[in-house]
Order: C-alpha cells, then sequence, then structure tokens
C-alpha cells in the first residue's frame, strides 16, 4: 500500500522493496479512505516499470489530463516470473 501524495503532475514512484528487476506484471487500483473528488475524477494508471520503482499516475477522466499535486492511498500488487 501506498499512502503519500502525488506530484505536481499527479505522479507518485513507488519502490521494490525486495527486488533488483523489473516486475513481469504490476497492477494498482485505489486504497480505502481516498477522498471522494479523488476516485471519482481520477484514474490511476501505470506510467512506467523500471528495475527498482514503478511510477503511477492519475489522469482526470473528465478533461484527460494529468492530475494534480493531492494526498492518495493506492494498493499495488506486483509479480516476478520464477
Amino acid at each position: 500500500m501506498f499512502i503519500g501524495s502525488t506530484s505536481v503532475n499527479g505522479a507518485v514512484s513507488i519502490k521494490w522493496g525486495r527486488h533488483s528487476t523489473a516486475p513481469f506484471a504490476v497492477f494498482v487500483t485505489y486504497a480505502p479512505n481516498n477522498s471522494d473528488s479523488v476516485t471519482s475524477s481520477f484514474t490511476p494508471l501505470i506510467w512506467s516499470v523500471g528495475d527498482s520503482d514503478f511510477q503511477a499516475r492519475l489522469r482526470d477522466d473528465r478533461s484527460h489530463a494529468w492530475g494534480r499535486a493531492q494526498p492518495v492511498r493506492l494498493y499495488w500488487l506486483a509479480t516476478w516470473k520464477r
């Protein structure tokens, strides 16, 4: 779970805790206790995936612009091949 704030571009960077390679897949969604304006107006999207972290950005569903700086709670799941 990520609890923090997005940048002015609506982005967050989340580091892998125990891995040094990029995962096979990453999923992100809202966790409970976000404000209604965030969950009803923005969609969290995977922006980039790297060896040490991934970036998610919030996209405004009405204007398709990137979100702005705001507090957010996200659940994320990554899977690595074996």
